[in-house]
């Protein structure tokens, strides 16, 4: 990464589309120190099965209740 220069060009930029709607007005309640919220578990909706090496490792598709936001992510 060294021989890399960490400049960008000029061509590279792009025109910022904002959504208004996106824009939180005011922190959630439970906010932590480190600026993370606890998520809970609502449901699991898939199963799959996804090969590392010789092994198998089995995940799961849950959704998460985030401060009334709903997310979705595979956990092993």
């Amino acid at each position: 990464m060294g021989q890399f220069h960490n400049v960008f060009h000029v061509s590279m930029l792009r025109k910022c589309i904002s959504d208004r709607d996106n824009v939180v007005v005011e922190p959630p309640s439970d906010l932590r120190s480190n600026l993370t919220v606890e998520g809970r578990p609502v449901r699991i909706i898939g199963r799959k099965s996804k090969p590392e090496g010789r092994k198998n490792v089995k995940m799961i598709q849950v959704v998460w209740d985030c401060d009334g936001d709903e997310e979705t992510t595979w956990e092993p």
